[in-house]
């Protein structure tokens, strides 16, 4: 398999979810990019990463690969001269993400804005929850209550993240090749697990209780309706694929939707419906 065949086999198997890749590149001369694969942008012979309007010629890629550690494309590089990216973004103490960043901008790297957001907690804790928007506090957890990290809490210096659905509209035109899984429409909730409390949180309301959830161990979960959607890793503050949260869901014998609706941009023709769209992260949006 070659180099185009292998993008193409990416783009357009639907059996495939390109968020499960990674791809790694010749930057400049002794330098490497380990980026993922959703985060790069294809046209004709050239590719452009990110934000950037960089274009790199395709023969510039030495490895196309999976988080399983197979390579659809391996030539020869030296590990030791590969950087892994993202690894950081750019925030402001004291300026709430929204006036930095677009609304895309934001859900791509949500995992990294709270990731840093959370190095900053230490630092200087008023400033740091201001990026993350409005707050209320109840009891010792403060909860984020407005923008797309709404029903996010912080307990001490640590950050549980949570999410409220964007528009696909507000989001259409930045995606490329990303998968997007269609649900039912509904309403969804929030439900954090913390030691012997959970904390859910459901139209603006908190709600919490010392008695027990089948949210699985180190796990954030969104709920549709009256069921489990997907997962956010507490620790690398990353919304779980629907095919990873409903693996550790049937683990843990807890109800949740199954994937029905596999599609792109192009074809998501589904009105009134709960999207998750695999970026690298996640992203929880929905189509009116």
């Amino acid at each position: 398999m070659n180099i185009k065949q292998a993008i193409s086999k990416l783009l357009y198997d639907m059996n495939i979810d390109p968020a499960e890749y990674r791809v790694i590149f010749k930057h400049q001369q002794g330098e490497c990019w380990d980026v993922p694969f959703n985060y790069l942008s294809f046209n004709g012979n050239y590719f452009s990463y990110g934000e950037s309007s960089t274009q790199y010629p395709l023969h510039r890629i030495v490895a196309i690969y999976n988080k399983k550690g197979e390579f659809l494309i391996k030539r020869k590089y030296s590990p030791n001269q590969v950087e892994i990216l993202p690894k950081k973004i750019e925030l402001i103490p004291g300026v709430y993400i929204g006036k930095i960043y677009d609304e895309f901008t934001i859900a791509r790297y949500a995992w990294l804005i709270i990731q840093h957001t959370e190095e900053l907690l230490p630092i200087d804790r008023e400033e740091a929850l201001k990026i993350l928007g409005d707050y209320t506090q109840k009891e010792e957890f403060i909860v984020i209550k407005k923008g797309y990290f709404k029903g996010t809490i912080i307990t001490e210096n640590k950050i549980l993240r949570g999410n409220t659905p964007i528009e696909f509209d507000k989001i259409k035109n930045r995606l490329w090749h990303q998968r997007i899984y269609a649900f039912d429409h509904g309403k969804t909730k929030i439900q954090h697990k913390l030691k012997d409390k959970t904390i859910t949180i459901e139209n603006g309301e908190i709600h919490i209780t010392n008695s027990t959830t089948k949210v699985p161990p180190a796990y954030t979960s969104i709920i549709l309706n009256t069921k489990h959607l997907t997962l956010i890793d507490n620790k690398t503050k990353i919304m779980l694929s629907p095919k990873q949260a409903q693996k550790i869901y049937k683990k843990h014998n807890i109800p949740h939707h199954k994937t029905k609706n596999i599609t792109t941009k192009n074809w998501t023709w589904h009105k009134k419906s709960t999207l998750l769209i695999t970026d690298h992260d996640t992203i929880i949006s929905t189509q009116k």
